[in-house]
């Protein structure tokens, strides 16, 4: 299969896929899981980032 022709396919193949029943649903709602997921997995790295203080009244 020449590299010229692969976006041609993979075009075709989501044309017919999204012809199916409930695909184009199914895409879309995976899309957004997707998007979803990123903000969350960018969330928490932040947080994972973030300096920790903790401050102590005890006195040994």
């Amino acid at each position: 299969m020449a590299d010229a022709t692969l976006p041609k396919d993979i075009e075709d193949i989501i044309k017919r896929a999204q012809a199916q029943p409930g695909i184009s649903e199914l895409m879309m709602v995976y899309g957004r899981y997707d998007e979803v997921m990123e903000q969350s997995r960018a969330y928490v790295e932040g947080r994972n980032n973030r300096a920790h203080l903790t401050v102590s009244t005890h006195t040994s």
